[in-house]
């Protein structure tokens, strides 16, 4: 049972709640409790499905496995939750996606774009950055539904998909009904419901030819038809329902995605083109309204060309040649200078400029460049950026400046908190790189991890770290690994620590063929740059100082944050089969796990071997501590699982 399969058990609590508790009884949001029969119980938090009860003696009940249990099992708790799922789905005809990947394929053979909606909402969860994104990997969708998101198609050209949605009630009228404190109000809403459906079934349904559909379990209903680039994004009104065209620039919730408590649900397999009749329908109804964009264009500085100045613009061109110089100025000095010069020009021409006038264009130009710096301080700070740290007399070299106007120049990017000095030395402050995504940084990774997929949720920039004794085969593993990645269509990059020769021919004799992966070897992996989004294998990591390992694994993970990517660190332990540095380690690793050889009466056995992992950041069985079991065929060279 999935997650997905378990929530939509859980909406059913309240036809649980109506069918076993006797004289069950709904007063605006509170009902009757299952434990002390009061009226005193309602869902808390809102849209959980939770039972919460005020009584002292009841409190937190649970959601719908846990009653289930307390009422139809007695309490036992040897019952589990897949036993309770059968017998749910049996009682109340539940029907379920029972397996959200087949769903999903649908969206993946139908070509969809999805993207993420914040939980029990329909508000994209990437913001108004939503339109610039796209995504049609499957295993990155089945992460948002574990993590209990709502999911969105990207409507139009993106999912070569059309959605007209139909409304038989407005957004007010649906929450009346989900609130379920108004029962007069609730039957009046209703009875409008049901009168708007028959009205578009007698009128209108005959236009909208079979296709796939999606009941909302809310307003109304979603017919989903192939991309049409005559139809704009719109809406309208006819007899009482309202009509939304969802395509370029628009977007819509999907199963198995879940609004107050109600769960979507795709009807069909074939999405076909609309009919003639439909798309004029549209058209004839459609707004045509065109907005205008208004755009808004920065200012620019124009820094002209020296030679244009002369006093002769001066006549009748005043302003503009005073702007102009100041343009020229601006761009070598800082505007107090650059106010200073201007103004004894000022002085020496027969019709000043009025000092209010010559305020004005001053405080225009500083707009251009807040920073009072001048191009030479610009340089100077570019390349402290760029190089880290440098001092005085480096870059008198490099720029061939003057020391006291270097130094003055130091001196202002200090005041200005953008560079300190260390032991002779000058090195930039590094700002922080804020961020206000998410989604793009959690990425789960498109292919299965050899060996640990089943065990462990990896995402991008994820480190795996494995340690093993001399002579256990950590060349082995690692080329087992490779294969295993090569199978799933991906090219490795392997950085070997020993003899090539070595390495090569076991890649050889596994049955890896020239072309499959990259490799290269160093003593000196901490030293060698990650490529943008490769998965690298380094076996083995050996570092000069041990003591400085801990600063390796760190400089990997940066290394990972930056390119992408996944990164396998085989490493040797201790005698004490520790990790060198392991609680630094762990700190890094999205999985950690040390290879052992099996025990086979009282002597090590080099065909039944394990991993036992002492990390594992997102365990998908509930646990950090693990034997992962496996088989190495000697004869083959294959590590099995």
């Amino acid at each position: 049972m999935n997650i997905s399969e378990k929530r939509q058990i859980k909406s059913y609590i309240i036809d649980y709640l109506s069918k076993k508790v006797l004289n069950f009884t709904i007063k605006g949001k509170m009902f009757t409790c299952p434990k002390c029969d009061k009226i005193s119980a309602n869902i808390f938090p809102t849209n959980s499905n939770k039972v919460w009860c005020y009584s002292p003696d009841c409190g937190n009940l649970g959601d719908i496995f846990q009653i289930a249990r307390m009422i139809d099992f007695d309490g036992n708790e040897d019952v589990d939750d897949e036993s309770i799922a059968k017998f749910l789905k049996k009682e109340f005809k539940i029907q379920t996606n029972d397996d959200v990947d087949k769903l999903l394929q649908k969206y993946i053979n139908w070509g969809w774009d999805l993207m993420p909606i914040v939980k029990n909402e329909k508000i994209p969860y990437q913001g108004k950055d939503w339109q610039n994104k796209s995504c049609k990997d499957l295993k990155i969708w089945q992460d948002w539904i574990n993590s209990e998101l709502n999911i969105a198609s990207r409507c139009g050209e993106k999912s070569n998909n059309l959605i007209i949605d139909i409304d038989f009630l407005t957004a007010k009228e649906a929450d009346i009904i989900a609130e379920g404190k108004d029962k007069v109000k609730i039957k009046e809403v209703l009875a409008k419901k049901e009168k708007n459906q028959q009205v578009f079934d007698e009128k209108y349904k005959q236009f909208f030819n079979a296709t796939v559909t999606q009941d909302t379990k809310n307003k109304g209903i979603h017919y989903i038809y192939l991309y049409d680039k005559d139809l704009p994004k719109t809406s309208f009104d006819l007899d009482g329902i309202h009509f939304d065209i969802e395509t370029d620039g628009g977007y819509c919730l999907v199963a198995p995605s879940m609004i107050n408590g109600k769960i979507r649900e795709i009807v069909g397999d074939t999405i076909l083109e609309m009919s003639k009749e439909l798309k004029e329908l549209l058209l004839n109804n459609c707004s045509n309204k065109k907005i205008e964009k208004k755009m808004i264009k920065k200012s620019k500085i124009i820094v002209p060309n020296e030679n244009e100045l002369s006093f002769e613009n001066l006549n009748g061109n005043r302003n503009n040649t005073f702007n102009h110089l100041m343009g020229i100025l601006r761009k070598r000095y800082p505007i107090k200078e650059v106010e200073y010069i201007i103004g004894l020009f000022n002085k020496l021409i027969d019709k000043q400029v009025p000092s209010r006038e010559l305020k004005a264009m001053l405080q225009q130009i500083a707009k251009y460049d807040n920073l009072d710096t001048s191009e030479l301080v610009n340089k100077i700070w570019d390349y402290l950026q760029k190089h880290k740290e440098a001092t005085a007399r480096d870059l008198e070299s490099y720029f061939k400046a003057d020391s006291k106007e270097i130094k003055d120049i130091l001196v202002q990017l200090m005041e200005e908190n953008k560079i300190f000095r260390q032991r002779g030395s000058y090195k930039a402050i590094k700002k922080a790189d804020w961020k206000d995504t998410i989604i793009d940084f959690v990425k789960v990774i498109p292919y299965k991890m050899p060996y640990f997929d089943d065990y462990n949720t990896f995402r991008d920039g994820d480190m795996i770290c494995i340690g093993a004794r001399p002579g256990i085969g950590k060349t082995h593993v690692a080329m087992n690994i490779i294969k295993k990645l090569i199978q799933q269509g991906i090219k490795p990059n392997y950085l070997g620590s020993e003899s090539r020769s070595r390495f090569l021919k076991i890649a050889m004799e596994i049955g890896i063929k020239e072309g499959e992966f990259n490799w290269d070897t160093s003593y000196e992996p901490e030293r060698i740059e990650l490529e943008d989004n490769a998965v690298t294998i380094i076996d083995w990591l050996l570092p000069e100082d041990f003591v400085a390992t801990a600063n390796v694994y760190k400089m990997f993970q940066k290394q990972l944050d930056r390119h992408g990517g996944n990164c396998f660190i085989f490493s040797q332990l201790m005698d004490n089969d520790k990790f060198y540095a392991e609680n630094q380690l762990i700190m890094f690793a999205s999985m950690a796990l040390k290879y052992f050889y099996g025990q086979s009466n009282g002597s090590l056995d080099n065909t039944n071997t394990f991993f036992k992992s002492i990390k594992a950041r997102e365990s998908k069985v509930g646990k950090q501590y693990l034997d992962i079991p496996t088989k190495f065929e000697n004869k083959l060279l294959e590590l099995r699982r």
